[in-house]
């Protein structure tokens, strides 16, 4: 007989318990959902930042980005700002990529790609001998402060659904707020909470876990349970004792130290990451400060060299919200098996590789998609659904892991740090496999696309131009091969001038967030 999900648990507050909740509750409205969490365990975050998956979570547990505007302190982000990466002062972007569809005067490079125009564009671009943001849309929103919004006609108000979207976007929000909304969100829509800390998991014969005790001597009983407990990794590592796969051996920071810095006047629509000397700097805007963090090596630096080397920079001493806590280490890496019996870990509970591009929030997001797209294979899964699962994510944690690698393999040698990633033959297998391919040729789509799952095609190539793995001269070289009779190069100038018409009917950032609720 198929088993029921007539009761289903979430332990673990914060973000990603509570995105799991409304999520389940969405998918399963006739279950019952039950949120643990404590107080005591508190919300580990200095600002956080999101891809626009997040965005698309928004849409489907049908809450509107206005909420978080008006509530969570709460930014938009275009991209992520790589500065001094190379050691020369020099920044590049990592741009989520426009949403042509809807906005029909726009010609992507999505589109361009289909007709073998894509390393054409950026040969071209280089033989213009122009700057790189010329040729991407969203870069030229960044740098006039702009939001990939047209703001509606006056007459109309100033709705959101009025605002006609024209790239991708995530937002950033202040993690303890975005979690306090979310459950009261939650609670409204019939989620039950209870306030406690798990001490023992009673289980079946068959390593199914049956219910949980709690601290105040009550137990909770239950059909399916979603391991949402952060680095304690209650029931994913303390209970079912699974193997952790570390990625330590290619990255290495392993500390981050968050601090707190005034805003600035015009709220860039972009995480700024600051290269250091021992790692690199966190900088996400909120509409009252920044968040901010040093990802360091801890076999460098401790955490006092850390703290002196990132006063030096800023001129000043921040303010340090973990006062008594300092900062935090980590492993990056995940465990081999996220989905074990009735349990499925998420968030920070299954893996966490480290804070560069943002990846946490949107795997806790990828792996719900996944788990919820049938419920009744999460209710009667077999051995077999439960390892494509799992492969499928081992999979996409060592994409990711890979790629995160490539952002430190810089033209940058001033320490010890950064001279150890400048040995390709010591990069991740993943990554290594490209690298040899780029020997031979400019990569294109079939090289990225067609194996890899976590970043797309465009995202390799503005990190490999920004860091300058990217092989320019033969990009040049490709473009003239391409367009012998210069018909590309008329294509490119009117690309061009197509970015800037529709940036310049976009909105500037600070003006949304004040249509929005923001900014009071």
């Amino acid at each position: 007989m198929d088993k029921r999900l007539d009761n289903i648990v979430v332990v673990g507050g914060g973000s990603a318990g509570w995105m799991t909740a409304l999520l389940v509750k969405a998918r399963l409205p006739l279950s019952n959902i039950t949120v643990i969490e404590s107080q005591e365990l508190g919300i580990l975050g200095a600002g956080e930042g999101t891809t626009p998956m997040f965005v698309n979570f928004l849409t489907y547990a049908d809450i509107s980005i206005s909420t978080l505007i008006s509530r969570c302190n709460a930014t938009f982000k275009n991209a992520l700002k790589f500065t001094n990466w190379n050691g020369d002062n020099t920044y590049y972007y990592h741009n989520f990529s426009p949403t042509v569809s809807q906005a029909n005067s726009l010609t992507s490079f999505h589109n361009q790609r289909n007709f073998g125009k894509y390393n054409t564009f950026y040969g071209t671009n280089l033989l213009s001998k122009t700057s790189s943001e010329e040729l991407d849309f969203v870069s030229i929103l960044n740098e006039k402060n702009k939001v990939g919004q047209v703001e509606p006609n006056a007459m109309f108000g100033n709705q959101w659904n009025q605002y006609k979207q024209t790239a991708m976007y995530g937002v950033h929000f202040d993690a303890v707020l975005l979690a306090n909304t979310l459950k009261e969100i939650g609670v409204e829509r019939g989620i039950a909470v209870i306030e406690g800390k798990v001490t023992e998991v009673i289980s079946s014969n068959n390593g199914d876990i049956t219910g949980l005790l709690l601290d105040n001597d009550q137990k909770v009983n239950l059909d399916f349970v979603f391991d949402c407990s952060g680095f304690h990794r209650l029931l994913i590592g303390n209970h079912f004792k699974k193997d952790w796969v570390s990625l330590s051996e290619h990255l290495k920071c392993d500390s981050a130290l968050p601090f707190f810095v005034p805003i600035s006047e015009d709220i860039p629509p972009y995480t700024e990451c600051i290269a250091m000397k021992y790692g690199w700097i966190w900088k996400i805007p909120l509409q009252n400060r920044f968040g901010c963090g040093y990802v360091f090596d801890s076999s460098f630096i401790s955490e006092k060299e850390a703290a002196k080397e990132l006063e030096e920079y800023l001129g000043y001493t921040p303010e340090y919200p973990r006062k008594n806590k300092g900062s935090f280490k980590f492993n990056a890496g995940y465990y081999s098996e996220t989905w074990v019996n009735n349990c499925i870990a998420v968030g920070l509970s299954s893996s966490f590789v480290e804070p560069l591009e943002a990846t946490s929030i949107g795997v806790t997001l990828l792996n719900l998609a996944t788990a919820l797209s049938n419920p009744w294979r999460l209710a009667n899964g077999s051995d077999t659904d439960r390892k494509i699962y799992n492969t499928q994510f081992s999979k996409l944690m060592d994409e990711i892991g890979a790629f995160i690698y490539m952002h430190y393999m810089t033209q940058r040698s001033d320490t010890n740090f950064w001279l150890q990633f400048k040995d390709k033959n010591l990069a991740p297998e993943r990554l290594k496999e490209l690298l040899v391919l780029a020997e031979t040729h400019v990569l294109d789509i079939f090289d990225i696309d067609r194996n890899w799952d976590a970043f797309n095609y465009s995202s390799f190539m503005e990190v490999g131009l920004g860091t300058r793995l990217v092989d320019t001269d033969r990009l040049k070289e490709m473009a003239v091969f391409n367009d012998p009779t210069f018909e590309i190069q008329h294509d490119y100038l009117s690309f061009v001038n197509q970015l800037n018409v529709v940036a310049n009917d976009c909105v500037y950032h600070n003006d949304l967030l004040k249509n929005l609720g923001g900014l009071k």
